[in-house]
């Protein structure tokens, strides 16, 4: 069978079929190999997607929140400031109020002296007594307004640092945010 041999033509047929076949199977491999990194880089890709989509979702809820925050705050403020001036101003008139009714306790000491020998300046005594009552109750109220003040000046810093301390946090969660986008 010498036409068998490897010099034959139909022998080197065969070890070229072999060859062949060989090449195939290993391109075969080799693009199913390919093929399967496309796949799981496209799921990563994917994952990696939702991810982000989930960060943007709660960097927006938390950026919705934080701006309702802020507008309460704002809003807070304002009251405060408004009540402070209120206090301000009621407290500026009291002791405009104090002053005169010092002036009018002296005073009212001396008329009583000189009440006791006429009835209508017994009741104008009477009168300054009066009013130097209402000037020892506006002191006392006017301790209670500045006892105020420090408790509406202590929220407001509370306040602000809350404020502070959410817009710390935001502008972490953003820097997260941004880093995720970057590696992307």
């Amino acid at each position: 069978m010498a036409g068998d041999g490897p010099g034959s033509p139909s022998g080197r047929r065969s070890t070229s079929s072999t060859s062949l076949a060989d090449v195939d199977a290993t391109v075969l491999a080799y693009a199913q190999w390919l093929s399967e990194l496309q796949s799981q880089a496209s799921d990563v890709r994917c994952h990696q997607q939702a991810e982000l989509d989930v960060l943007r979702e709660a960097v927006s809820a938390q950026s919705s929140e934080l701006s309702e925050f802020k507008r309460h705050c704002a809003q807070l403020i304002q009251q405060l400031q408004g009540q402070v001036s209120e206090l301000r101003s009621k407290l500026g008139e009291r002791a405009g109020v104090g002053a005169i009714g010092a002036s009018e306790d002296s005073f009212g000491l001396g008329l009583a002296s000189l009440s006791e020998g006429s009835p209508a300046l017994g009741l104008k005594a009477t009168a300054s007594l009066e009013i130097s009552k209402l000037h020892r109750s506006l002191g006392v109220v006017q301790e209670q307004t500045l006892l105020k003040f420090g408790e509406v000046d202590q929220a407001m810093n509370i306040l602000h640092g809350n404020c502070t301390n959410l817009h710390k946090e935001l502008q972490g969660s953003r820097g997260d945010w941004k880093k995720s986008q970057e590696s992307c």
